[in-house]
């Protein structure tokens, strides 16, 4: 069958483009699978792999974060807990302190009661006709005062002048007020710079009148707030006042530590009433009191 020129022409052409797709081949595949960027080879996703879990082990601002929290928790604790140790063992320091001071207290009075039984002993073996003789004499120090009579003991006690102080008869002892407040810091049992002005007369009277008296130091406070310092109840605080004043006795002026003894009366004993100022500065006192026997 023979074709026409024209047709010849075109299947020629057809068969030059399927030759030319076959010895090229195609470049394109419609089923193939796009695959996704990052992912071009093996090597490249092990590593992408490797890198993500070197990442996973660096700890993130979060972490840091609740960790310092938890560090700064356990400093607070610590401090909280050392401070609490402290007070206690304050509070450990000072109860020692009170139970030596009650110990010394307890042998005072334990040698007072102890000397006037022996007063009282010699007093009733006298004879009746001498007795008053020897309860005078009982009774009268080295210097020759005598301290029975209430006429000589007003005597002795209008011969005490100190600035500061009053000095009174009480019964068969010799007491000088010192207000607390002229002596001592409030709230304290620091001197101040003025308590030299009466606690040297003080001792000066003492030592030159009744150098074998027994002498009392006892300290006394009202019952208001204590702000500051380091005593929590009003008795702390005159018996430490009272055991200040003995102390300087002692060492500034020399006085037999052996002659005076020191008790603490808080609030037990007030001159005056707590409901005004006045009244509780009178009241928070130290009393030196002078006593008829001897040491």
């Amino acid at each position: 069958m023979m074709l026409c020129r024209h047709c010849s022409m075109a299947a020629l052409c057809c068969f030059l483009q399927c030759g030319l797709l076959l010895v090229a081949g195609c470049n394109s595949n419609p089923f193939a699978q796009p695959q996704p960027l990052g992912f071009n080879t093996l090597g490249s996703s092990s590593q992408g792999a490797t890198a993500a879990a070197g990442t996973a082990a660096v700890p993130t601002s979060t972490e840091l974060a609740d960790l310092e929290r938890r560090v700064r928790a356990l400093d607070d604790n610590n401090r909280m807990l050392t401070a609490q140790l402290a007070q206690v063992q304050q509070q450990g320091d000072l109860y020692k302190e009170r139970a030596a001071l009650l110990q010394k207290q307890l042998g005072d009075m334990t040698a007072q009661v102890q000397s006037s039984k022996q007063d009282a002993s010699r007093v009733a073996s006298a004879p009746l006709p001498n007795q008053p003789r020897g309860i005078q004499a009982s009774s009268t120090t080295q210097s020759g005062a005598t301290l029975t009579a209430n006429s000589s003991m007003a005597r002795q006690a209008g011969s005490i002048q100190i600035p500061g102080a009053t000095t009174e008869v009480d019964g068969d002892t010799i007491r000088i007020r010192i207000p607390a407040d002229q002596i001592f810091a409030s709230g304290t049992d620091q001197l101040n710079g003025s308590a030299s002005n009466i606690l040297d007369p003080v001792a000066n009277t003492i030592s030159k009148m009744y150098p074998k008296q027994r002498v009392g130091i006892e300290g006394h406070a009202d019952d208001g707030p204590l702000y500051g310092g380091n005593f929590s109840s009003p008795l702390q605080l005159s018996t430490a006042q009272a055991m200040q004043v003995v102390d300087y006795l002692t060492k500034r002026n020399q006085l037999a530590p052996n002659q005076l003894f020191t008790i603490g009366h808080g609030t037990n004993h007030p001159r005056a009433s707590n409901q005004s100022a006045i009244g509780r500065a009178e009241n928070r006192r130290i009393e030196i009191v002078i006593y008829p026997t001897t040491f």
